[in-house]
């Protein structure tokens, strides 16, 4: 007798929960920076771009950006964005040295900043 008891129980308890919720959430934008520290001159990047989080998941290039990567000793490698497409490259001859650290710093036109935390670069 206790086993029909827990049992209809449980099945009470499952059909307590018919009724759909639905949240209204709102559409947001993502900032998306992705960059790349190289050992070879020219091959290091920095692409920054806006992603819509909905169902078209459109993507817009962001150009107006000051985009840097900064070293151990605080040296600074300014990139930029010659093309307007969103993909910032070095003027120098930058290239990253095998067991030296780097971080990204990258500041939106608004004031915005984005600044990655130190990580090496391994062979």
């Amino acid at each position: 007798m206790k086993w029909i008891k827990l049992s209809f129980l449980s099945w009470f308890c499952f059909l307590g929960c018919q009724e759909p919720i639905d949240f209204a959430l709102e559409r947001s934008v993502l900032i998306v920076i992705d960059g790349k520290v190289s050992t070879e001159v020219g091959e290091s990047y920095v692409s920054i771009y806006k992603q819509s989080n909905d169902e078209t998941l459109s993507r817009q290039s962001l150009s107006e950006y000051t985009v840097s990567f900064v070293d151990q000793d605080q040296n600074v490698f300014i990139m930029e964005d010659e093309d307007g497409d969103g993909k910032y490259l070095s003027k120098s001859d930058f290239s990253g040295e095998i067991g030296n650290s780097y971080k990204l710093n990258a500041t939106s036109p608004e004031g915005l900043e984005f600044i990655s935390t130190f990580d090496s670069v391994v062979s």
